[in-house]
């Protein structure tokens, strides 16, 4: 059940909810006019920060649907520490680096969602020791520095303008990375090679094709479940763009613009996931099944690879692997010198 917490004598924009099922406190600012009334209800109403203080259990500062505070100015929550920071459907514009610091030994989940933030005080990461998630979807981020934290496991940044991400990240705790829906040219150097614990990647929607070079995304997690890179106007991936899937993970690279798999991009991919459960999705490709294909259908785990790994593979019109089946039965019953020749 939840009760109330706040003072009825007191004239506060902000409400107070104990949840005596989580033994969680809720401070509620979604009513707040600007962010100097959240001020004054931290600073000014004394039973406020004392209730809180006072109390051992869980802290949560929520703010959602207010279109008034655009602003988190230092001191903002005085003495007062939170376990979790949930803000969504705001005009939050900015936080000082000093809002967040404040809970800097207790905060565990930072989220700040749907609003409109232009910038983030990623440089105060690595002293908040807690901090797991950090969710800031949709806002107006353009750019992201080398991030660097030891407790982070949860990144979510997408549907942000993010166009740069700094090179140099150290986050080896990172279980998942979101960068999806960014204009994204291209991924820094060795962007998840110290992402060890990572099981999910996703960069759907980017803009980092029509060529993923060489050594784009080297994993180095045997934890890997999930690669997304759907939509991002892939035409070419270079030898050794994409190194370190594991043998289960799921790998999709669905509505791009890939017209040929070719042997040195695919090959190592195909084999290490036909090795487990792992997929790869290439629905949405004008994927011509063609003689440049023929490598495919030769190789002595074609059908498995077909059946399990390719999973909806699709001939672009006018092609079919019936063709390329033909010329498996033809390097079957003919001279290899021929049907290479033919090829």
């Amino acid at each position: 059940m939840v009760w109330s917490c706040s003072n009825p004598n007191a004239n506060s924009s902000c409400s107070c909810f104990f949840d005596d099922s989580s033994g969680e406190v809720t401070v509620d600012c979604s009513r707040a006019s600007s962010g100097e009334e959240i001020f004054s209800a931290f600073n000014n109403y004394i039973w406020l920060s004392t209730l809180l203080v006072n109390y051992g259990g869980q802290r949560r500062f929520l703010m959602t649907g207010n279109w008034a505070v655009e602003e988190l100015a230092a001191g903002v929550f005085g003495n007062v520490t939170f376990d979790h920071i949930f803000i969504w459907g705001t005009n939050l514009v900015t936080v000082d680096s000093s809002a967040v610091l404040s809970s800097k030994d207790r905060l565990e989940q930072l989220t700040i969602a749907n609003s409109l933030l232009g910038d983030f005080p990623f440089q105060i990461l690595p002293q908040m020791t807690q901090l797991r998630g950090l969710q800031l979807d949709s806002n107006l981020l353009k750019s992201v520095p080398a991030l660097k934290s030891q407790s982070l496991q949860n990144l979510s940044l997408s549907l942000n303008q993010i166009e740069t991400l700094e090179s140099g990240w150290s986050v080896p705790n990172l279980e998942i990375l979101n960068i999806s829906y960014n204009p994204i040219s291209q991924f820094p150097s060795r962007l998840v090679d110290g992402m060890v614990k990572l099981n999910f990647f996703s960069a759907s929607g980017c803009n980092v094709g029509p060529t993923l070079s060489s050594g784009s995304l080297s994993f180095h997690s045997n934890a890997l479940q999930l690669v997304s890179l759907g939509g991002n106007n892939i035409a070419r991936l270079e030898a050794g763009a994409i190194t370190g899937l594991g043998v289960n993970t799921t790998f999709l690279l669905h509505e791009n613009n890939i017209k040929v798999l070719t042997e040195d991009s695919f090959e190592p991919i195909f084999e290490t996931l036909s090795l487990g459960n792992g997929k790869i999705l290439l629905l949405g490709n004008p994927i011509q099944c063609n003689t440049g294909m023929s490598w495919l259908l030769l190789h002595p785990n074609a059908a498995m690879i077909l059946k399990n790994v390719t999973h909806s593979l699709e001939c672009a019109k006018g092609t079919s692997l019936l063709d390329l089946l033909l010329l498996r039965f033809l390097n079957n019953v003919l001279p290899f010198q021929w049907v290479n020749s033919v090829a």
